[in-house]
């Protein structure tokens, strides 16, 4: 148990690091929504997701493995505190240094606030060239929300749909849940829903990109 404890403390411990860097990294939620972005075919929920839990697994796995090293962990304390209060200027001079990191970090002070606007030109670099969502968070609205907002035409879209194969049971069908039957982004099914603001007719890249195939199948076919 003891080794179980120790190996899951330090996995929890490596997948949290690397999964903090992912979400250094990744795209602002109106972007990474709307294009569907995805990192090792990982959605940026699902970073999160794993973030959230692996984490609560990290402190889980520590409370046992104290509550397992209790005598020890005890006993090194006390002999620390010791050894802490006959080197008052150390202990001082410590609190002082990560208690100015914390404050200026919270105040977004140099050069703590350059690491983080790094982090957020690096999420803002994923939404350079992508036409933004004419409604914010549209992937959330209904098609015929969506419509309606627009001022489009229901027999335009519809038949605009339709060339890509592209079937709506009815107006109340969420974005993104169309776009997830039919594998693609929030921002591709806008594409054909409104070519002209949307950024041409068809979807990805190149024009006459045609959807063909039922439910959660897709197949290409280029001109």
């Amino acid at each position: 148990m003891r080794g179980f404890v120790s190996i899951s403390l330090m996995l929890s411990f490596i997948i949290m690091s690397l999964t903090g860097i992912v979400l250094y990294i990744t795209p602002h939620g109106r972007v990474a929504y709307w294009i569907n972005w995805k990192l090792a075919a990982l959605s940026k929920d699902d970073w999160r997701a794993v973030h959230t839990i692996i984490g609560m697994v990290f402190m889980l796995m520590g409370a046992v493995h104290l509550a397992y090293n209790w005598k020890v962990f005890v006993s090194y304390l006390k002999n620390k505190i010791q050894k802490g209060l006959r080197l008052k200027k150390e202990l001082v001079v410590s609190t002082l240094f990560i208690g100015l990191i914390t404050v200026c970090t919270i105040a977004e002070i140099p050069p703590f606030k350059a690491i983080l606007d790094v982090g957020d030109s690096i999420k803002a670099s994923w939404g350079v060239g992508v036409v933004r969502a004419p409604i914010p968070h549209a992937e959330l609205m209904t098609i015929g929300g969506l419509i309606e907002n627009l001022g489009l035409s229901y027999e335009n879209v519809m038949s605009n749909l339709d060339k890509y194969g592209i079937k709506i049971e009815n107006t109340d069908e969420i974005i993104n849940s169309i776009s997830e039957r039919y594998d693609m982004s929030p921002l591709e099914l806008y594409r054909i829903i409104e070519p002209v603001r949307g950024g041409g007719q068809g979807i990805g890249i190149g024009a006459g990109k045609r959807i063909l195939g039922g439910r959660g199948e897709r197949q290409r076919q280029y001109r």
